[in-house]
């Protein structure tokens, strides 16, 4: 199963990478891999890292339940160092594979 993880910072952000493009662009990528899915989507800044769907998806990758992560750019998982450190460790541990789209 792949996490595909949407962001914008806030509505106003929606219009310039909007989630609507970030969710076509997540379910082709699973669809291409014939991979089911599971969608996590924050309207939220990329700083704050108490993001609801955010922390879903890191609970789910520290219980081994994806093989892999998508997003569509890297500032869209966190923009805070150590939250991104704690990310890619929690992927190492549980040999969850990342894909970035604008990579």
């Amino acid at each position: 199963m792949i996490a595909i993880y949407n962001r914008v910072s806030s509505p106003a952000h929606a219009e310039n990478y909007s989630i609507k493009e970030q969710k076509e662009e997540g379910l082709a990528f699973a669809v291409s891999q014939n991979e089911k899915y599971e969608l996590f989507i924050d309207i939220w800044s990329g700083k704050d890292v108490s993001r609801k769907n955010w922390r879903k998806m890191i609970l789910g990758i520290e219980k081994k339940k994806y093989s892999a992560v998508w997003c569509a750019k890297l500032d869209r998982l966190s923009r805070d160092a150590l939250e991104g450190l704690k990310f890619i460790q929690a992927l190492k541990l549980s040999s969850t594979k990342l894909f970035v789209k604008d990579h």
